[in-house]
């Protein structure tokens, strides 16, 4: 009988949330899709964390036509050496998700080598156990992974 290590138990517990992982665009497309329907993501349907998912649609949809980096950083991003995924733990209504979601989403489209995946928190329970602020399951929950 093989056991897994404490490192190989993380490993496969992010590899298996990669596998349902949502690019930007998807994400996006979802948040929208919610907001116009008078829904949200996760289990709890309450009208405030529907309306946080109505709010956060229209502040992404304005970070992504507004947001601009200056050159310095670009060509930074551009230059990025290190293949990585940037894997987003979230909900559609997380007030912090709305501004960090574009700025994460524009650096890896400037950059070849990082990509951006997006996972829901209440989908993911043992990868957000994995990722706690002391016992809390706060949010957005960024998880920076090398390809080493």
């Amino acid at each position: 009988m093989n056991v897994m290590t404490k490192e190989e138990q993380v490993l496969d517990v992010i590899h298996q949330s990669m596998q349902h992982a949502m690019d930007y665009p998807t994400y996006r497309s979802l948040v929208h899709d919610l907001a116009s329907n008078g829904a949200t993501t996760g289990p709890e349907q309450t009208d405030s964390l529907i309306q946080y998912t109505v709010l956060n649609d229209k502040r992404m949809a304005r970070w992504d036509k507004t947001l601009k980096f200056e050159e310095k950083a670009l060509t930074d991003i551009e230059n990025y050496e290190v293949e990585t995924t940037f894997l987003v733990l979230t909900e559609s209504w997380c007030g912090d998700a709305s501004p960090s979601l574009p700025v994460l989403n524009r650096i890896a489209e400037t950059s070849r080598n990082i990509s951006l995946k997006i996972v829901l928190r209440d989908e993911n329970p043992e990868l957000m156990d994995l990722f706690l602020t002391g016992e809390s399951r706060s949010i957005p929950k960024l998880i920076v992974l090398q390809k080493d």
